[in-house]
């Protein structure tokens, strides 16, 4: 009897102390959801405030663009205004003027003297000794500059591009009386003189030139020039003949056999020179 009696104290006893843990739970979560309703409720004041004073300052943003916008449109008034007014100042100041000149008596001007038949003949003849006098001025200038010019542009380099047509290198870099290819800024050109050696000495300095450089340099000449890359003497044979020709022209009969030969013992000696 006794022992019953000490089961049923212990599982009452259990009973409210599992009860008493059940109720602390449900109050910690009780505790813990007020919290976090509180928490959000201070987060949705804040946003509502900041979205409030978010509102205020654009429309106080808002007004003052509006008074600016009346004051501009005020300003642009007030400017036609006075322009309109300026204006109709000048009218009346000119009209007064005017009207003041009209009213002065006019003072009778002197009458030129008449020039005579013969004063106008020796005017006419100085005028004409001034003007040929400054035209052989002025081709004595052009030939010093000329030749200045010539000097200063003397060697070689032949790296100018072609152009389309035929078009030469003199006529499209500086004057034919100048007797020199089109320069590059930086680099030094081959001479194109006139004359019956000018061709051959032409076509000897550009191959010796193009002989001299490498070959990816030759292949970039040929690509401009829209040529085919085979090997160096092929390269230097096209490239010398399409800027001889756009220097000098065409070759009549007689003379493209005397260009093969003279092409023939110059591209020999510049291979011995640079075998590259």
């Amino acid at each position: 009897m006794r022992e019953a009696r000490r089961q049923e104290n212990e599982r009452r006893i259990r009973e409210e102390q599992e009860k008493a843990a059940r109720d602390a739970e449900a109050k910690r979560a009780e505790e813990a959801a007020q919290k976090e309703a509180e928490k959000e409720a201070r987060l949705a004041k804040l946003l509502d405030d900041r979205m409030r004073e978010m509102d205020s300052k654009r429309e106080e943003d808002n007004k003052k663009i509006w008074e600016r916008l009346g004051k501009g449109k005020d300003t642009e008034v007030s400017e036609g205004e006075k322009f309109a007014t300026s204006g109709e100042n000048k009218k009346r100041g000119q009209e007064e003027i005017a009207g003041a000149a009209a009213g002065q008596s006019s003072t009778p001007r002197k009458k030129a003297d008449e020039v005579g038949a013969l004063d106008a003949g020796l005017l006419l003849m100085n005028i004409d000794n001034v003007q040929r006098t400054q035209a052989q001025l002025d081709v004595r200038a052009h030939g010093r500059s000329s030749g200045r010019l010539a000097d200063v542009f003397a060697s070689v380099a032949g790296t100018a591009r072609r152009m389309s047509g035929s078009l030469s290198a003199v006529r499209l870099g500086t004057p034919s009386g100048l007797g020199f290819d089109r320069v590059r800024e930086g680099t030094k050109a081959v001479v194109a003189n006139p004359g019956p050696g000018g061709r051959r000495q032409y076509r000897s300095d550009m191959e010796r030139e193009l002989m001299a450089k490498y070959k990816n340099e030759l292949v970039d000449l040929c690509k401009k020039d829209k040529i085919k890359y085979h090997n160096k003497k092929q390269a230097v044979d096209d490239l010398t003949a399409i800027r001889v020709k756009d220097a000098y022209g065409d070759l009549e009969e007689e003379e493209e056999e005397e260009e093969e030969e003279n092409v023939e013992e110059t591209t020999e000696g510049a291979q011995e020179e640079n075998p590259s």
